[in-house]
């Protein structure tokens, strides 16, 4: 087998429309559980808001780092809480 022959039947494996269905199908799942995720997420945020009042912000850098596995520290006026 020569060098051209043996390109064209890597490009035919590469371009074999059922790897673009199973890469496409992978794509949706990905999709499916971001969605979950995120809505989880939005769960989360708000849930520890209706607690923490007026830090919005703070609340959901500190979930962020939580789920990065991070550490925090949390600082804030005296007697704030």
């Amino acid at each position: 087998m020569n060098r051209k022959q043996e390109t064209g039947d890597r490009l035919d494996e590469v371009l074999d429309p059922s790897a673009f269905h199973h890469a496409a199908d992978a794509i949706s799942a990905s999709a499916v559980r971001a969605h979950d995720a995120g809505t989880s997420l939005d769960a989360a945020l708000t849930a520890v808001s209706d607690i923490l009042l007026g830090k919005p912000e703070t609340v959901r850098l500190a979930l962020a780092c939580l789920i990065a596995g991070g550490h925090l520290l949390l600082e804030d006026l005296p007697g704030m809480g």
